[in-house]
């Protein structure tokens, strides 16, 4: 998103929410990645609406700790240990979401952080999505290769495609 949101009526058009106690956890997702979009004091007015920011926020660390779990079932042996790092930094920032006394800019750095921390694990998951999608192109040319040789061996070189 490029255009800045200038108050929270913006914002809540942008979220699609007639107000902010219908904030789910995807819409503070789509908030977060809003926040460099909008002047502080606008960001600031809109998260003194949200109900339960910490328990809200605490469940897109969960969602994002889901996400993690299953790239760990395929991540390569350094990848693992990437993920695992960002786990426990989304430890350490539910952690510190929980107090009641955070400042506004407390709250806009951890929020910053686990946005950082999604993106790096999208990272991830593209690369071996990536490195799959190489695999089974070259599976599929070995197989269509072997194909054809089977085809030439069977028909004695002989293949009449009319």
């Amino acid at each position: 998103m490029t255009k800045t949101l200038k108050n929270e009526k913006e914002v809540l058009k942008s979220l699609n929410l007639s107000d902010f106690r219908h904030l789910t956890k995807d819409k503070i997702a789509q908030f977060v990645s809003f926040i460099p979009n909008m002047p502080k004091e606008v960001a600031l007015k809109c998260i003194e609406q949200f109900p339960e920011f910490a328990k809200q926020t605490g469940e897109v660390i969960t969602a994002i700790k889901n996400t993690a779990t299953e790239i760990l079932k395929y991540a390569d042996s350094s990848q693992k240990d990437t993920v695992k790092a960002y786990m426990k930094n989304l430890d350490i920032l539910e952690e510190q979401i929980k107090y009641a006394s955070n400042t506004f800019e407390e709250r806009m750095i951890i929020a910053d952080k686990i946005t950082v921390i999604c993106d790096k694990l999208e990272e991830i998951n593209k690369e071996h999505k990536a490195f799959l999608g190489k695999v089974l192109t070259t599976v599929g040319f070995v197989l269509l290769g072997a194909a054809a040789a089977t085809v030439k061996v069977i028909t004695g070189g002989r293949v009449d495609i009319s």
